[in-house]
């Protein structure tokens, strides 16, 4: 078939093998030339209800587990407690594949099997019911993991979401199609961790963006959606953006009792100003708050991220014995919940808060702790933030050529993400001086064959030989280059 009749077709992959208007005498047997019939043929083969679980599981995207099969699948028709047995038979007759991951046991259908059974579900008349239940219960499990997050069961959480990506994409999808505005702004709010510590800005700020000019109600929903907003555009270098959503938050919250807004809003504020190279005006939004941690509550994470942006603008003004102060509270606390994100901020702020003392190789022990932490998470930022302050710490021990090849690795995230170390002059700065301190060392000629070493390898494979430490220091160097006041 030609390229462009293959193209007109796409938008329906049964018209591409055939169809089941007319018989193709040519075909050996003649009724083999329709996909559809082909697949018919199992369909009559089931039992109305492994029909009705595969019409139905037809909602679901890319992989789900039997939680949220029963979830979904459960009504007067088809009772939770007889969910397992139709999800089995229609594994044990290959309409359904089990596969087994790091988040547990799950299931997945073939894109061509997802659409027929599509097809049965519309016939049925009910697939903006299961739309519906589809998108509550992604919307419960978002809600339970933003409440769990700063905790110990983070790392379940966040394999749990990731292996649940594509099914909350398609549930804000359904949201934003359907123009449900506040489901749209809950769900996308509620997933603040995944577009900002796991890795998804831009599809953070897409989705979130549309959510806002969809439903402009004042209200919770929308004040924790323009939170997430705000700091997913920090990442992304748009801290003007940041800067004004921070004091629309403020506003929105002004009045609500919870007082984990209030530190929300203070690290918002003041995290944009502190990238943005106004550190004395950050330090004043951040002071504007209680030191004491608030009670739980929608900004759970707030104090924690404020702590982390405290130590960043006590580095940028030079004092870094309150930064180490700071961060090692941080850290503490951080243990105490068996917290893993936030701890590794924790880690790279020490790294920081170390370099200018002078203590190199223990500046380079923070970071490597760090990157370990940030990789766990996928925290595409924290994984290219912290080969710099890594690579620093190895220019000032000397080891110039693992420091090149780790600017390498780091720019090749930052490639990824957009704009390198979000615009920040004083990371900017920073890694400047590292690289021509490198250079310095090396030689043009030998620094740019490192860095393009690192830049060319594997990511994985590039983080686990940047965690592991230099075999023979050589001896210290001058001054490290760092952000400084």
């Amino acid at each position: 078939m030609p390229a462009a009749e293959l193209n007109k077709r796409l938008d329906d992959r049964y018209a591409i093998p055939g169809n089941t208007e007319t018989e193709d005498c040519a075909a050996d047997p003649p009724w083999h030339q329709a996909l559809r019939t082909a697949i018919g043929w199992s369909h009559e083969l089931c039992t109305p209800a492994e029909r009705l679980a595969w019409a139905r599981l037809s909602v679901f995207a890319g992989t789900f587990d039997a939680e949220s099969a029963s979830r979904v699948l459960a009504d007067e028709r088809l009772p939770a407690r007889q969910v397992p047995c139709p999800l089995n038979n229609l594994v044990r007759d290959s309409i359904l594949q089990w596969v087994p991951t790091a988040a547990g046991e799950r299931y997945r259908m073939l894109d061509t099997l997802r659409d027929y059974g599509a097809f049965w579900l519309c016939g049925l008349g009910e697939e903006g019911t299961l739309r519906r239940r589809h998108r509550d219960h992604y919307l419960a499990r978002a809600q339970a993991a933003d409440a769990a997050w700063i905790g110990s069961e983070q790392l379940t959480w966040y394999e749990r979401t990731v292996a649940d990506h594509p099914n909350l994409r398609a549930a804000l999808d359904h949201c934003l199609t359907e123009r449900d505005g506040h489901s749209a702004l809950e769900l996308a709010g509620a997933l603040w961790f995944l577009w900002y510590a796991c890795g998804f800005p831009h599809e953070g700020r897409h989705c979130l963006d549309r959510a806002l000019a969809l439903d402009t109600a004042p209200g919770p929903a929308r004040a924790k959606a323009l939170w997430t907003c705000g700091h997913t555009a920090i990442n992304l270098d748009d801290t003007e953006t940041s800067l004004r959503l921070a004091g629309v938050f403020r506003v929105g919250v002004a009045m609500e009792a919870d007082e984990s807004a209030v530190f929300a809003a203070a690290y918002l504020e003041g995290a944009a100003l502190a990238v943005h190279g106004r550190p004395a005006q950050a330090a004043q939004a951040l002071d504007a708050v209680p030191g004491t941690r608030p009670n739980a509550g929608r900004y759970d994470a707030a104090w924690f991220l404020l702590q982390a942006t405290r130590a960043f603008v006590h580095v940028l003004t030079g004092q870094f014995v309150e930064a180490l102060t700071v961060a090692e509270e941080l850290c503490a606390e951080c243990g105490r919940r068996g917290e893993t994100w936030m701890r590794a901020w924790g880690d790279y702020l020490r790294a920081l808060a170390a370099l200018q003392p002078g203590r190199a190789a223990e500046a380079a022990a923070h970071a490597r702790t760090a990157l370990g932490g940030k990789r766990r998470l996928h925290d595409s930022v924290g994984m290219a933030m912290s080969p710099d302050v890594l690579a620093c710490a190895y220019v000032a021990c000397g080891h110039a050529e693992q420091a090149a090849r780790i600017l390498g690795l780091g720019e090749q995230i930052w490639h990824g993400l957009g704009t390198p170390r979000m615009g920040a002059p004083d990371l900017v700065a920073a890694r400047t001086a590292c690289e021509q301190q490198a250079r310095r060392l090396l030689g043009s000629g030998s620094y740019e064959t490192a860095f393009d070493t690192g830049y060319g390898t594997d990511l994985n494979a590039g983080i686990t030989q940047a965690l592991t430490p230099p075999d023979t220091p050589p001896p210290m160097s001058s001054a490290p280059p760092g952000p400084t006041g």
